[in-house]
């Protein structure tokens, strides 16, 4: 699966950490958000997946590769939409406050 997203995009750690979870190989493509493939919807991180098919979501894309047990469906929903809906903008508020994001950690969780 390939994973384009911008320098410093924190969404992407939720697709990155699952798949590392799952040992799934990503290749990580760092793009501008202004590249032409991206414009419709505007949006990145994207997962590419082997057949072609590109998910914009992160929830989407973390949870095919990382599915949930069967019967946890529900919880996981829940917890993906707190995360969504409450982390992602006190995050979102905090990083804007630092010049740049040190995206290291990222890179060393795809290189593993």
């Amino acid at each position: 699966m390939k994973l384009y997203t911008n320098e410093g995009n924190p969404a992407s750690l939720k697709i990155v950490i699952a798949a590392s979870y799952v040992g799934e190989k990503l290749e990580l493509n760092i793009v501008s958000i202004d590249d032409y493939r991206f414009q419709a919807p505007r949006r990145l991180p994207v997962l590419e997946t082997e057949s072609g098919c590109r998910l914009f979501s992160t929830n989407a894309a973390s949870r095919l590769v990382l599915p949930p047990h069967p019967g946890g469906e529900i919880q996981v929903d829940q917890w993906l939409e707190w995360e969504a809906a409450q982390l992602q903008p006190l995050v979102a508020s905090i990083s804007s406050l630092t010049t740049k994001l040190d995206t290291s950690v990222q890179n060393n969780i795809v290189e593993k």
